[in-house]
């Protein structure tokens, strides 16, 4: 076991590095402009995979040269894509604008990725092999009907299931109860339960409520700079985040959750799990870009060299 299926977008990503957020009706120039392959699906695909999983990707590109390149990316960095289709149209475009300080903004177009829906994911996982995989990671960029039929998939494999609950949109009454993990970012979590965490103790009560609410086997907060926390209501674990110079955090909650499920896949503890996790989040936001900045084996293991960022038990 430890394989891994991510079900999710790809997208072309168009960073541009600004000194600041221009006010409404302003035109601010920017820095640096650069196209670079993204969408959350596919960063935590090849994150994994330059991790060193077997990594299986699932979903859909337009018939465009953003589609042929992101699909080179995949394949170059490892990542199998025989369930990726490729349909008449645009590719999914994001747009993000990243400050001084490190902060960014994203605008989402999903085009192909609407292809995605619940009839084209079964449709693409029917000839897979559940043997061998550990977990399928999800995220909310595909239709909820795709999120769904992968969910029953799992369910009849027997697969656990890992859903990044980014972007955000209303799961109450929708998500199944008994996902193995729910985890959202600190914005992501004040949408889903009404609080906003910024420290382990909020993070806490917020993944109490989650738990209540979405009745998931676990909750793992992703509290950036901060580190994040996990809970399966008995006992509640925080990871501090390892100290670095953040420089584009697009793409380091995928890779966080990406190594988190590698990890557990493997037979990790959880706590073992978190501080891996933290390792490669900090990691990817040291970089810019979203797959281009994503870490080696040998750059997380130097990072967790480092004394820091043990996990303790709340």
């Amino acid at each position: 076991m430890g394989g891994l299926l991510f079900v999710g977008a790809a997208n072309m990503d168009l960073i541009m590095k600004i000194e600041r957020t221009p006010a409404p009706g302003e035109t601010l120039m920017g820095q640096e402009a650069l196209f670079l392959p993204g969408g959350k699906g596919a960063n935590g695909a090849v994150a994994a995979a330059k991790l060193g999983a077997k990594v299986h990707f699932a979903g859909k590109v337009g018939g465009d040269e953003n589609g042929r390149g992101l699909l080179d990316s995949l394949s170059q960095n490892g990542v199998d894509v025989s369930l990726v289709g490729c349909v008449p149209g645009t590719t999914g475009l994001a747009v993000i604008s990243v400050q001084s300080d490190g902060q960014n903004r994203i605008l989402y177009f999903p085009g192909a990725n609407d292809a995605m829906d619940g009839a084209a994911t079964t449709q693409a996982l029917a000839g897979l092999d559940a043997r061998g995989i550990g977990a399928v990671v999800l995220q909310l960029e595909l239709p909820v009907d795709s999120m769904l039929a992968v969910m029953e998939w799992a369910r009849q494999n027997t697969v656990a299931i890992v859903l990044d609950a980014g972007p955000v949109r209303e799961l109450r009454g929708i998500l199944p109860a008994g996902i193995d993990v729910l985890t959202p970012n600190q914005t992501e979590c004040d949408a889903l339960c009404g609080i906003h965490p910024d420290d382990p103790q909020s993070a806490a009560e917020a993944a109490k409520k989650l738990m209540g609410i979405y009745q998931p086997k676990s909750v793992l907060i992703k509290l950036g700079a901060i580190g994040a926390l996990w809970t399966d209501g008995e006992q509640t674990i925080f990871a501090p985040s390892f100290r670095v110079k953040a420089v584009d955090p697009t793409a380091a909650g995928d890779a966080f959750t990406a190594a988190f499920a590698k990890a557990r896949a493997e037979d990790k503890g959880v706590a073992d799990a978190l501080r891996y996790a933290c390792a490669v989040g900090a990691l990817t936001a040291t970089g810019v870009g979203a797959q281009a900045s994503l870490p080696t084996p040998d750059a997380v293991a130097g990072m967790l060299a480092r004394d820091e960022a043990w996990p303790i038990v709340m």
